[in-house]
């Protein structure tokens, strides 16, 4: 079992939605506990999110919300995780330190 699922509401915020997920998933990148998976539930309308997802390789799992109620989408994210802790980041969130995970565990 993995020990993290990050669990991502994300909605495209204009321009500002795919450059915050990548300063989140380049600040997941960086954690010196690997033992994650990154779950992405997209309410946007459009791929931006789901194309920075691909530029990363991570263990991930992406779902195109189709709603556009936002506690739902939270509710989807979380519904996918496998993981032993859940950790809720939202697409404008980052972890200030490299230890964020170890820290958690």
């Amino acid at each position: 079992m993995t020990e993290f699922s990050i669990a991502i509401p994300a909605h495209d915020r204009g321009e500002n939605g795919p450059k915050w997920m990548r300063e989140l998933l380049d600040t997941l990148k960086q954690q010196t506990c690997q033992d994650f998976e990154v779950v992405v539930s997209d309410q946007s309308k459009n791929d931006n999110i789901m194309n920075v997802c691909k530029e990363y390789d991570f263990d991930f799992t992406y779902i195109k919300y189709e709603g556009d109620v936002p506690c739902e989408n939270i509710n989807i994210a979380l519904e996918n995780c496998e993981g032993r802790i859940i950790k809720i980041m939202f697409s404008d969130d980052i972890f200030m330190r490299k230890d964020a995970l170890e820290r958690i565990k």
